[in-house]
């Protein structure tokens, strides 16, 4: 396809919208079903634009699922670019969490899209290093521990065997750049795990806070949930004391 071709094609889709978790209707008719559909794009969207976009048309894209499938997705025609382009600078936080709206992007947007998240997705994967480390002691070896940070920069660091306790403060092993999250040991010596966090990669925010804290006299493990950039990552550190290993 040549470029007037893809301009052209884009300034048609360019008043379309992709509406993504509207349930779809069980009426035998198909005027019930696109009479259903055009009621429920139009109260997702309505209320996100000033003037209320006017909705021309509704069409669901691909076959009929069947109950337990996801709903198909919805195209839906606007009246005019500019309503689309209100609906779209709204819409975050305004939807209903089952609820997408995109835009509608030609063949050669996708292509284009899925080749720059490969892209991505190759090199975060080279930029978000795991340093992980059995201590056994980050007091008795927190000298040499820091330089092997400083020398890899990881951005996440998992330490098993931290043999921290409540008299340890944060401050005493805080490293400059990185959260810190810790499990210590509770009944006696030894154990522990810990997780430092990167505050930025390259300049983009790594935004972590504790999903679940798992702790008994066999296992002791911290998961902490992750956002970079476009990715959703749930991160463990979990160890079991060789003592309790059968």
């Amino acid at each position: 396809m040549d470029m007037f071709l893809k301009v052209k094609e884009r300034k048609n889709r360019s008043r379309n919208l992709i509406v993504f978790g509207i349930p779809e209707s069980t009426a035998n008719s198909p005027e019930e079903r696109k009479c259903h559909d055009k009621d429920q794009v139009s109260k997702t969207i309505t209320s996100l634009a000033t003037p209320e976009p006017e909705i021309l048309t509704v069409i669901r894209l691909g076959k009929p699922v069947s109950k337990i499938e996801k709903p198909r997705p919805i195209k839906v025609v606007l009246a005019n670019k500019h309503n689309a382009i209100n609906v779209l600078k709204n819409k975050e936080g305004k939807l209903p969490n089952s609820v997408k709206v995109k835009t509608d992007m030609t063949p050669y947007q996708r292509d284009q899209l899925k080749t720059l998240r490969e892209e991505l997705a190759a090199r975060t994967e080279k930029e978000l290093r795991i340093l992980y480390t059995n201590l056994a002691s980050i007091m008795a070896k927190f000298d040499l521990f820091l330089l092997e940070v400083n020398t890899h920069k990881p951005a996440f660091i998992l330490i098993s065997e931290t043999h921290l306790h409540s008299g340890i403060d944060d401050s005493l092993i805080n490293i400059n750049g990185y959260t810190l999250f810790r499990l210590d040991r509770r009944e006696r010596k030894g154990g522990g795990v810990a997780m430092y966090v990167a505050h930025d990669v390259n300049n983009v925010p790594v935004i972590s806070k504790v999903n679940k804290i798992y702790y008994n006299s066999l296992v002791e493990a911290l998961w902490l949930d992750i956002h970079y950039g476009y990715l959703d990552l749930l991160l463990a550190c979990v160890y079991r004391p060789s003592s309790n290993v059968d």
